[in-house]
């Protein structure tokens, strides 16, 4: 049978839910090392299911109807493969693209089918996706169907809140994926799920408290700018750079991504220096005094650029660093006014009535020696 489309609102008999139209797809249209096929199913009820079976089963329709039945009985997505006398096997696809990528090097009959395919989905919901587009992607089948098979009003609700609160609301709706993939196998399916936050998005509350709980912030950091918009990679963890930002000033914190990720690469230098996560966090407001910009901006003046560094000297660099900021009494070397940042610098002074907590230093009980190359 001829790849391509079911027109719009054709159905497939003697099956439920139905079908409102489907892709089939061979292993190199979509640019894959293999030689299977793929099809896309777009269901009456909204869900966009996705599966990979035997290259013998390209085009051929008889095999949707088993395929359509068993994602009918299975709302929450937990199946992992059909097994069928029409095609042996079939494995679902929950982190394959909710609408067909295809290999651009020329146009052909498949492109036109998936993209008569994308036609048919729900614009607003595409679009929501994608506009969470950052360090993970989450325009997957398994969150489109998500929020297509809800009733409309909670739909509606929850883009809103997506929209509204991209970084906080997103990782409980829905999964973030390290990358789409179409070999399947895994359910894809983890999420920060908390039954509270989820009632107060669809009972249409206020959710600055709710989204304040459950990641352990303050509302002042839910209501600001620089939670409006995704994030990149900061190279801490999701939680523990919200609490980062949260021990800043208001004035101190980035308001944008774009005053973020110029800098993210060095803060694993940072977190190490101040002995450790818990630690920078407990620092913050001294460390940035002078804001998250101007703090790395000083930097950059005093440093020379990281390419330019050999291993040996960023080693020497850290170490130097450590028994700057851990001298012999544990007391801190706190910036002097305007300075950039505690020990960086030739104008620190002590501490204006702070110590660091007690611990252990950087490295062990022992202060490492300066290197002498």
């Amino acid at each position: 049978m001829m790849t391509g489309m079911l027109s719009a609102g054709s159905t497939t008999e003697g099956c439920a839910p139905g079908v409102r139209a489907r892709v089939w797809l061979s292993g190199e249209d979509l640019g894959e090392n293999d030689d299977f096929a793929r099809v896309w199913l777009h269901l009456d009820d909204g869900q966009v299911r996705v599966f990979r079976l035997p290259a013998s089963c390209l085009g051929c329709d008889e095999v949707l109807a088993p395929l359509m039945a068993a994602s009918a009985a299975d709302a929450r997505g937990m199946l992992l493969e059909v097994n069928d006398r029409l095609f042996e096997w079939a494995i679902a696809l929950y982190a394959a693209p909710v609408a067909p990528l295809l290999r651009s090097e020329r146009w052909s009959r498949s492109h036109a089918a998936a993209l008569s395919f994308s036609r048919g989905l729900d614009a607003e919901l595409l679009e929501v996706l994608g506009q969470l587009q950052a360090q993970r992607t989450w325009g997957s089948a398994r969150n489109y169907t998500r929020l297509a098979i809800l009733p409309p009003e909670v739909r509606q609700r929850r883009l809103q809140a997506i929209t509204r609160f991209p970084l906080l609301v997103a990782p409980v709706l829905l999964s973030g994926h390290h990358r789409l993939e179409l070999f399947g196998g895994k359910r894809h399916a983890w999420r920060a799920h908390d039954d509270e936050v989820v009632e107060a998005i669809d009972r249409g509350r206020d959710l600055t408290g709710v989204l304040a709980a459950h990641h352990g912030v303050s509302r002042a950091l839910v209501r600001s700018p620089t939670c409006r918009q995704m994030w990149g990679s900061t190279a801490l963890s999701h939680q523990n750079f919200l609490r980062l930002m949260d021990a800043l000033r208001p004035e101190q914190r980035p308001a944008r991504w774009a005053e973020i990720s110029p800098f993210v690469p060095a803060l694993p230098a940072l977190e190490s220096l101040a002995g450790g996560t818990e630690r920078l966090i407990g620092v913050a407001r001294d460390v940035f005094r002078p804001g998250w910009t101007a703090l790395w901006r000083a930097c950059e003046q005093a440093l020379p650029p990281p390419a330019a560094v050999s291993d040996a000297r960023i080693s020497c660099a850290r170490r130097r660093g450590a028994q700057r900021m851990w001298p012999a009494s544990r007391k801190t070397s706190w910036p002097a006014p305007g300075c950039a940042s505690a020990g960086c610098c030739r104008c620190c002074v002590g501490p204006p009535g702070g110590t660091l907590p007690a611990g252990p230093r950087p490295g062990g009980s022992r202060m490492a020696r300066p290197c002498r190359r």
